[in-house]
C-alpha cells in the first residue's frame, strides 16, 4: 500500500493519499528541479559505444549524454525515432560528469540532457549551449516500508513534520538510502530541500543566514545521520535497494513508483 505525503511548507505537514501494496511516506521537496534537454551546434559527435541506440531509424544518430535517471524514457525516444526516422544513441552519466564536460568546454555530444538546469547553469561556462528546452517535471520524494511506516504511527494521517522523521531516526527506528549530494541530482535536491523544510520560513526559501543557525545544522546533522547507504546515481541507488535489506529510500517519484512495480512482482 502507497502513501503519498505531499508538503505544505507553510505549516510543515503533509497531506496524504493512499496507494497500494508497498508502504511509502512521500515528501514532495521544495528544491524540485527541472529536467532539460540541451542542444549545442558546437558539440563533436561522440564515437564510443552507447548504453543505447534505437532501433528506428537511421544515418548519422542524434548523440546524447544524459543522467542516468532519464533511462526510463528510452521507450519515448524509441518511439520519437520511429516517427522521425532519426537514429538517436544516448550514453549514461552523473550530471556531475555532465557538468564537469561542459566546463572542459569538450563535450563530444550533439547534446547533453542532465537531471536538472542547476548543473547547466554551473557548467556551461563556455556557452556552449544553443537551445534548451524543459522536457519533464519530476519530485524527489521519501519512501518508507508500509511495516515500519505502521511502526511509525506515520499511515492514515495528514499531519506529519519533518521533525517526527528526524526524531525516528535519533530514536533508532528510520534509517534510509539516499544519492550522493555532491554525485547526483537526487541527492542535491533532496538536500536543498531538507534545507528548505527545516529553515525558519520555507516558504521563501533558506537564506545564508538560515544556514549559519546552529539550530538548522543540528538538525539537517541529525536527519542526514540516518543516510545508511549511498550511491552515485539513482538508477544504482534501486538496485541497491532492491538487493539489500533497506527500509526507506529517497529518490525520484518515477523510480520509487518503479521499485514499487519491481516488489509487489516479486
Amino acid at each position: 500500500m502507497f502513501c503519498r505525503c505531499q508538503q505544505n511548507f507553510q505549516k510543515t505537514k503533509y497531506t496524504l493519499k493512499p496507494y497500494k501494496f508497498f508502504q511509502i511516506l512521500i515528501i514532495l521537496l521544495s528544491a524540485i528541479l527541472l529536467i532539460t534537454g540541451c542542444f549545442g551546434s558546437s558539440m563533436k559527435i561522440h564515437e564510443n559505444d552507447s548504453d543505447f541506440v534505437t532501433t528506428a531509424g537511421r544515418g548519422e544518430a542524434l548523440t546524447i549524454v544524459a543522467g542516468s535517471e532519464h533511462k526510463v524514457l528510452e521507450p519515448i525516444l524509441e518511439n520519437y525515432a520511429k516517427q522521425s526516422k532519426k537514429k538517436i544513441e544516448v550514453t549514461y552519466l552523473g550530471s556531475l560528469d555532465i557538468m564537469r564536460q561542459l566546463q572542459s568546454g569538450e563535450v563530444e555530444y550533439d547534446a547533453v540532457w542532465p537531471a536538472s538546469t542547476l548543473w547547466l547553469t554551473m557548467g556551461d561556462e563556455h556557452h556552449l549551449l544553443k537551445h534548451v528546452e524543459t522536457t519533464a517535471i519530476t519530485p524527489v520524494i521519501f519512501g518508507i516500508k508500509q511495516s515500519l511506516a505502521e511502526e511509525l504511527g506515520f499511515t492514515d494521517r495528514s499531519d506529519i513534520v519533518l521533525e517526527e522523521i528526524i526524531q525516528a531516526i535519533e530514536n533508532d527506528q528510520l534509517n534510509f538510502a539516499m544519492t550522493s549530494a555532491t554525485q547526483s541530482n537526487s541527492g542535491a535536491s533532496a538536500y536543498l530541500g531538507f534545507l528548505t523544510a527545516l529553515s525558519k520560513n520555507p516558504e521563501a526559501g533558506f537564506t545564508k543566514e538560515d544556514l549559519a543557525d546552529p539550530l538548522l545544522q543540528e538538525k539537517i546533522l541529525s536527519l542526514l545521520s540516518g543516510v545508511n547507504r549511498s550511491s552515485g546515481s539513482s538508477n544504482w541507488l534501486v538496485d541497491l535497494f532492491l538487493m539489500g535489506d533497506y527500509n526507506a529510500m529517497v529518490n525520484y517519484e518515477t523510480l520509487i513508483i518503479q521499485t514499487n512495480e519491481q516488489l509487489e512482482a516479486q
